[in-house]
């Protein structure tokens, strides 16, 4: 056996047993003895089918195919006798009935006689959409609190298109929503306060398929409760365990969860020295009616629902008379941690103490003196460092000393923090409008639903592979680009797909949709002729002075003109949607007999003519 035979001995071995479309053989001996090869090779067995789709067969053989020949069920539908031996058949599935098995074979034929037939493709056929619609309440979350002016915002998508989404609240209709984006805007302060309301909605498509969505809960609350909280504050001045004497002014700060700032009253020892402060609040403490030594200072805040709070206490050194201090104060960093990763802006706090008071804290990185703090809260001190800054990323070393009025000081043991500016994690959406599979028409809002750990810097909406020259807009809850479809060629399908880019420019790449672009409507082939009757006058009737000629017309598409004819000749061609036509006898003679007919003519230029009558004409 030659190489040629081989080759094909192990290609028939193969689609004998490796396809579904197998062989069947019947070999004739007159010296070629090798069947040729057949197979479908589109649809599938088992494929559910819609629409027009194309059966293709493949034949192969080692001399000459003489014959292909392919069938739908009983039926041949092509034949093919020359090369390529691929055939292929456009079968309208449309026109056959719906929800049937049918099935697809194929043979083919060498010079020798030699025969072979696959096994037959079995289909289903499905024209009809009986698929059910998809959604979800993009916000509010079930068991959220809102108020206000609520946007519900609901993501649908079907096979085909939506027709509409009607939308409940306690099971009354609230909207009746036809476009993208699926929107409503609930206005929760027409409801009762603090109950929990249940939505959900049903979406239909354009075949009447419908799904229901949710419920889901949330909470109403409109109204402000009754003020139980008491005020907040601090003593920011003097600083804790600092050294005073003389005039000193204590300040503090107050807040209320009301509009109104709460009254203070403000007492040493013990002893009320401010009472009734109004914000700014400033009390100046003389000193020298105290005894020099520890004092304590507190405060009480008291709003207009009276809640009070006492404040948290500070202590400082009264030294009126020039105590000596040799004493190093306390401190202490307690933010960031210990090998801490940090990035951004990050605040190092310490907390330094001191019998006599501290006069500053100084920070140092990498043990490089980066600047100073006195106190903000007390005890409590501050310094932003901005760690982008030309700071490198990894390990950096962190201490701070703190001094008395004495300069008396004491540093922190140093530590690291690690520093990691670099984002390198990439961004995650999806397209949220139009749906996969959809017809689109018009201006069409592409919406894209984007994320980051960080923040999004641009969305670049891609249509068949290239940039449309205008980035996404960002809106509430998606960035949204308006494509005209006009601008683009009718009846084909489109691929789209989104990039998004974060601040650190890290990219992701959606997953694709393709839509088909249909803006014309009309199509450009149409035989079915328009419907025509002339309704007015009538066969034989006796007419005089001016008559008024009426006329009926319909097509499928619509009517391009009508052409009245009187006596075989066109007196007038109507294009109004009104197809009347004052016609004046008067200008033939008495007893004269006339012909009317009626000519209508669709867009497509296919045309109707009316039956002619007969009618005559009178001089009064």
């Amino acid at each position: 056996m030659n190489l040629k035979l081989k080759f094909l001995s192990l290609i028939l071995f193969f689609f004998q047993f490796g396809c579904n479309d197998g062989p069947i053989f019947q070999v004739t001996d007159d010296g070629d003895t090798i069947a040729p090869i057949v197979t479908i090779t589109y649809p599938a067995n088992s494929s559910i089918l819609s629409d027009t789709i194309t059966i293709s067969a493949f034949a192969f053989d080692d001399r000459a195919l003489v014959k292909t020949t392919l069938y739908l069920d009983d039926s041949l539908i092509a034949v093919k006798n020359d090369t390529p031996f691929t055939l292929s058949h456009e079968w309208i599935t449309n026109e056959t009935p719906e929800d049937i098995f049918r099935t697809i074979w194929a043979t083919a034929e060498d010079s020798a006689g030699n025969f072979n037939q696959t096994k037959p493709v079995r289909v289903f056929i499905n024209n009809e959409d009986n698929q059910d619609p998809v959604g979800l309440f993009l916000y509010p979350y079930s068991g959220q609190t809102v108020a206000g002016e609520v946007t519900i915002l609901i993501n649908a998508t079907d096979n085909e298109s939506i027709e509409f989404i009607n939308l409940f609240i306690n099971g009354d209709s609230v909207s009746h929503i036809v476009q993208e984006p699926f929107t409503h805007t609930w206005d929760t302060q027409t409801y009762p306060d603090d109950q929990i309301y249940e939505i959900h909605a049903i979406i239909e498509d354009k075949s009447g398929n419908s799904s229901i969505i949710g419920p889901i809960g949330v909470n109403v609350d409109n109204i402000d409760p009754i003020d139980v909280t008491p005020p907040m504050g601090t003593i920011y001045a003097p600083a804790s365990m600092s050294t005073v004497s003389g005039l000193v002014n204590i300040n503090i700060s107050a807040y209320d969860n009301s509009d109104e700032y709460p009254l203070a009253n403000i007492n040493v020892n013990g002893i009320i020295i401010c009472q009734d402060l109004l914000h700014p609040y400033t009390c100046q403490w003389n000193t020298s009616e105290f005894d020099d030594g520890i004092n304590i200072i507190n405060a009480e805040l008291t709003d207009g629902s009276g809640n009070s709070r006492a404040l948290y206490p500070i202590s400082v050194n009264l030294n009126n008379y020039g105590i000596t201090d040799s004493i190093p104060p306390s401190v202490v960093i307690f933010s960031p941690a210990t090998n801490e990763t940090i990035n951004g802006i990050v605040p190092i706090l310490a907390r330094a103490d001191d019998l006599y008071g501290i006069n500053r804290v100084e920070y140092y990185i990498n043990h490089n003196h980066v600047g100073n703090q006195t106190s903000i809260d007390g005890a409590l001190y501050i310094y932003d460092w901005d760690t982008q800054n030309n700071i490198e990323d990894g390990e950096h070393i962190i201490y701070c000393i703190a001094f008395d009025s004495y300069e008396n000081h004491t540093q922190t043991q140093p530590f690291a923090v690690n520093v990691d500016n670099i984002d390198n994690e990439i961004p995650s959406g999806y397209i949220l409008s139009p749906s996969a599979g959809q017809t689109v028409e018009g201006f069409v809002p592409i919406q894209v639903v984007a994320t980051d750990n960080d923040q999004i810097d641009i969305v670049q909406v891609m249509i068949n592979g290239a940039y449309v020259n205008q980035d996404a807009t960002p809106l509430d809850y998606f960035h949204e680009y308006l494509w005209d479809t006009e601008q683009e060629g009718d009846d084909l399908e489109y691929q789209i797909y989104a990039i998004i880019r974060d601040l650190s420019g890290n990219a992701y790449n959606t997953p694709s949709i393709t839509v088909t672009v249909n803006n014309n409507l009309i199509p450009n082939f149409d035989l079915i002729p328009p419907v025509v009757s002339l309704q007015e006058p009538t066969s034989f009737q006796v007419l005089s002075g001016i008559v008024n000629i009426v006329s009926f017309a319909v097509d499928n598409w619509g009517i391009s003109h009508l052409e009245i004819l009187i006596n075989d000749v066109i007196e007038t061609t109507i294009t109004d949607n009104i197809f009347d036509y004052e016609w004046d006898t008067t200008i033939y003679s008495d007893g004269s007999v006339h012909s009317i007919q009626v000519i209508a003519y669709d867009i497509h230029n296919n045309h109707t003519s009316t039956q002619p009558i007969i009618v005559s004409t009178v001089q009064e």
